[in-house]
């Protein structure tokens, strides 16, 4: 009892780290907006104050991509600061053992194959099911992570969302839970934690799947580094497809196809080319 409620109060110590540098930011955004964009205060403008609400939030709008890799930043500097407090080697604790190139290449190219399989599903399910609200919803959230320099969206999504993620998710809190509770359990409440911080019901419930995935990979190789490399091949191939697949294209049953079969075929690669058991789940 006296390890989960340890894990449970450094898990709300995270989150609330993450809350804070969220508003540190946001709070910084916002100022510099309003000393950028003097024009925002002329009278015209103020007197109508949901259209000066709105064009404040479309302005902080632009800075998505910076303000997600800053918050990460800053959360990940919070999470080292904890460690030092709970006088643990981060590095140890984390587990960034070195891995092999083998495992590496199939892992990452696992990561790819699922992300294709999920979007086909994605498709199947929205138009099979009565979700368009949800589905508009999450394209409106999604939107301006896809805008902007094609530099900063690659060092947010594709570099600093996975490691700050990994870290944190997989690293300390499924981690510290293992020690309270069987295996298993650890990686239905990591994997909720993870739904739940993308705060959308469509990007929630694949994160809660892929969240599963995650942790048995990093339980079964025993790096932080592996899970690591899925998510980064899985947010890329996200990223990617923005940019070349065109909104109009009827790829579904090639996505399903194509990402099923290419994820089955890598995990049993992967499993062949490390041979461990995957036990004490």
């Amino acid at each position: 009892m006296k390890n989960f409620l340890k894990a449970c109060g450094f898990t709300a110590l995270i989150a609330f780290v993450y809350l804070v540098a969220s508003g540190f930011v946001g709070v910084a955004v916002v100022v510099v907006v309003l000393f950028t964009k003097q024009g925002l205060f002329n009278s015209e403008v103020m007197a109508n104050e949901t259209e000066f609400m709105e064009t404040i939030l479309q302005l902080v709008g632009q800075f998505a991509i910076p303000t997600v890799i800053a918050v990460n930043t800053l959360t990940l500097l919070g999470i080292i600061l904890i460690f030092v407090g709970r006088k643990e080697s981060f590095k140890t604790y984390i587990n960034f053992s070195p891995i092999k190139w083998k495992n590496a290449i199939t892992l990452f190219t696992f990561g790819i194959f699922l992300n294709i399989l999920t979007v086909g599903i994605l498709t199947v399910v929205s138009e099979v099911f009565p979700i368009s609200e949800q589905m508009e919803y999450y394209s409106e959230l999604m939107e301006p992570l896809m805008m902007g320099n094609p530099i900063l969206i690659f060092i947010a999504i594709v570099i600093s969302a996975p490691l700050f993620e990994e870290i944190a998710l997989r690293g300390v809190i499924f981690n510290d839970f293992k020690k309270a509770v069987p295996v298993w359990v650890a990686l239905i409440i990591q994997a909720a934690l993870f739904g739940l911080m993308h705060l959308n019901i469509i990007q929630g419930t694949y994160a809660f799947i892929l969240g599963l995935i995650l942790g048995i990979i990093y339980h079964y190789y025993q790096s932080i580094w592996m899970p690591i490399l899925v998510h980064l091949s899985f947010n890329l191939t996200s990223t990617l497809m923005n940019y070349v697949v065109s909104e109009d294209a009827n790829v579904t049953f090639i996505f399903i196809l194509v990402g099923g079969i290419g994820s089955m075929i890598t995990a049993f690669i992967a499993k062949q080319l490390y041979r461990s058991p995957l036990d004490n789940l």
